[in-house]
């Protein structure tokens, strides 16, 4: 029942229901597939992952695994979801993971966490956590 709070936003904030996308929340539908519809209606990924993020913060991690699959650069993806919420360290920091786990680059990564005003700590310890321990990453830390 999380996503159909999130499906009303992208529904609201699209200006108009897809029969397909009003019906995801109560199908139980996947968010890959709530993404996907919404760009179909036209929305940006970064788009996207504000609304779904700003709906429900628990869903960060998997609305930015899912962004960066469908249609949009980590870097992009990351700095949407850090500045939906942008007090809220946990979806910093599960944003950042997400977007590492995903293969992307993650000085990049952090950099547009941290350039977003993530807390420096969260994003470092997501990084670690994602097993990267990476000098430069390190120095963007330093630097901010």
């Amino acid at each position: 029942m999380k996503k159909l709070p999130i499906l009303l936003l992208l529904v609201a904030l699209a200006g108009h229901a897809h029969a397909d996308v009003a019906s995801d929340g109560s199908d139980g539908v996947s968010i890959d597939t709530i993404i996907q519809n919404a760009l179909d209606e036209g929305k940006s990924g970064e788009d996207i992952v504000a609304m779904v993020i700003d709906a429900d913060a628990s869903l960060a991690a998997a609305t930015v695994t899912a962004a960066i699959a469908a249609c949009a650069d980590a870097a992009t993806v990351v700095t949407a979801a850090v500045q939906a919420v942008p007090t809220n360290t946990d979806v910093a920091a599960a944003a950042v993971a997400a977007a590492i786990e995903t293969g992307a680059d993650a000085a990049l990564v952090v950099a547009a966490a941290t350039d977003s005003g993530a807390e420096a700590t969260a994003v470092q310890t997501a990084a670690e956590r994602s097993g990267i321990i990476l000098a430069g990453v390190t120095q963007i830390l330093i630097n901010k």
